[in-house]
């Protein structure tokens, strides 16, 4: 699995803002179209973060390729 550092670096380069102090504990929540919790540090993801973080970034492609069409 991938670490969640790696997780957090790809919805970085998305384009996603992290929101301060909205997440608990070691949750962080970052905001795009929509928000994306991402918990833990240094980690091993979960299988349904991965896809989760997945689903969110094929969204915000989608929504640049229809801004720019």
């Amino acid at each position: 699995p991938r670490k969640v550092g790696q997780l957090i670096a790809d919805v970085k380069r998305a384009g996603m803002v992290l929101l301060p102090e909205r997440g608990t504990g070691s949750h962080r929540i970052f905001k795009h179209l929509e928000s994306e919790q991402i918990p833990g540090n240094g980690d091993d993801a979960d299988r349904y973060q991965e896809g989760d973080v997945r689903e969110a970034l094929e969204k915000i492609r989608r929504w640049q390729q229809e801004r720019e069409a």
